[in-house]
């Protein structure tokens, strides 16, 4: 009886690696896809960061018309008439001029002040968009590696489950075991079963997002290439993180460019007030030289009525609104800043507890039970019990690795990490 459960285990097993090989053969055939291409990847085609890189664009336009001396392009007039005298004579003028507005308030300074600002704010919108999409793409992939990891250990679970049947069902007919014993395995075995087939759903799912995220089609998407393992050790502690994170974070950055880009507007609002000057130059002249005049004139608008109280008030709107939001982002920072140290501290503190000793020591145990279970001295029950433990174990220890994975990634992204940098 022994030699024919340990020939039933060594062809479970064999059907096993076999089914394993068949798919390393096709994920050799399958394009590689490690973490950094993943990156390169999505922040080539990710479309907020497309928007975000037009915005940068569009503000050095600004920046470059802010930066003209002038205020408009001069002008020039020509004009021809046709005069006629008491005796009925007839002669031509023709006049032709130029004119130019000047700014005589220093417009252009706070001009291409509130145009620099911009171009910060939105230069540093564009690193925080890079730094949430590599972050987010860092925890799907994860997702997608721990996915096919409980697809590999689902279908190892699933032949244990069928060698545990089929154990119990030979002990059924040799007379040594139950009905009861041989049903409990079958039960456990379509437990494996379906498992494995939530597994494959899960594996579809998160691959699937992490394609969204890349922007490839299903046909597209390479195989994940990488090894689920515990974050690199941080030894930082909260008032430091806090402090790393208030200096290089792109939000805090935005924030006070906003501002200083609002407050310089409304410094250019109130120079507005002050009239651009305008000055010709002319040239007057009859067709048979008779008269010939050439002048100079400037003329300014009397600020009397219209002294751009709209844009004055819209301006100081616009610097309280700034002023508000940066508010809101220092309450907010604060909050994501300390959640996310917290649950660096407390996945790092769980991934602890599962050290690999316990998981072999348990992998041990079941072998054992299965050869104790083999020569009828242990019951169907224990190992069931010991399997259980054993993939629930496995199972809660993936899930701490993609938590503590993607706690580190949002460290990253508040950090300010390199998003291309491998890690």
């Amino acid at each position: 009886m022994i030699l024919r459960s340990m020939c039933a285990a060594a062809l479970a097993a064999g059907v096993f690696v076999f089914s394993a090989r068949v798919r390393a053969e096709e994920n050799s055939r399958a394009p590689a896809l490690t973490l950094d291409a993943a990156i390169r990847r999505a922040l080539e085609k990710n479309v907020d960061v497309a928007l975000a890189t037009a915005d940068v664009e569009e503000r050095k336009g600004r920046l470059h018309a802010a930066k003209a001396l002038l205020p408009g392009n001069p002008e020039i007039e020509v004009s021809q008439g046709r005069r006629t005298d008491d005796a009925g004579g007839e002669t031509t003028d023709v006049s032709a001029g130029v004119s130019q507005e000047i700014e005589i308030g220093l417009q252009r300074g706070s001009r291409k002040d509130a145009a620099r600002a911009e171009l910060a704010r939105v230069e540093a919108i564009l690193d925080g968009q890079r730094l949430r999409i590599a972050a987010d793409v860092r925890a799907a992939f994860l997702l997608v590696l721990a996915a096919r990891e409980k697809v590999r250990y689902g279908e190892q679970v699933e032949g244990l489950g069928k060698s545990l049947y089929d154990a119990a069902k030979r002990r059924e007919d040799a007379g040594s075991g139950t009905a009861l014993e041989t049903n409990l395995a079958k039960i456990e075995w379509g437990d494996a079963k379906r498992s494995r087939i939530a597994a494959q759903r899960e594996l579809a799912e998160r691959t699937a997002e992490l394609g969204r995220l890349l922007s490839l089609k299903p046909v597209e998407m390479g195989t994940p290439q990488g090894e689920l393992r515990p974050p690199a050790t941080r030894s930082l502690s909260l008032d430091t993180f806090r402090k790393k994170v208030r200096e290089r974070s792109p939000s805090v950055r935005a924030s006070a460019r906003a501002k200083e880009a609002a407050r310089a507007e409304l410094t250019l609002a109130r120079k507005e007030v002050i009239p651009n000057l305008t000055v010709r130059g002319g040239w007057d002249f009859e067709a048979d030289g008779a008269e010939e005049i050439v002048g100079v004139g400037v003329s300014v608008p009397i600020p009397l009525f219209q002294r751009n109280q709209a844009g004055i008030g819209a301006a100081k709107a616009q610097v309280r609104r700034a002023e508000a939001e940066q508010g809101f982002l220092d309450a907010s920072l604060e909050q994501e800043i300390d959640v996310a140290w917290q649950r660096s501290q407390a996945t790092r503190e769980e991934l602890e507890v599962f050290d690999e000793d316990i998981l072999k020591q348990v992998e041990e145990n079941l072998r054992l039970l299965q050869s104790s279970l083999s020569a009828g001295k242990s019951n169907l029950l224990e190992v069931i019990v010991v399997q259980r433990r054993l993939v629930d174990t496995r199972r809660d220890y993936l899930d701490a690795l993609v938590a503590a994975g993607g706690a580190d990634a949002e460290m990253e992204r508040l950090l300010g990490a390199d998003e291309g940098a491998p890690r």
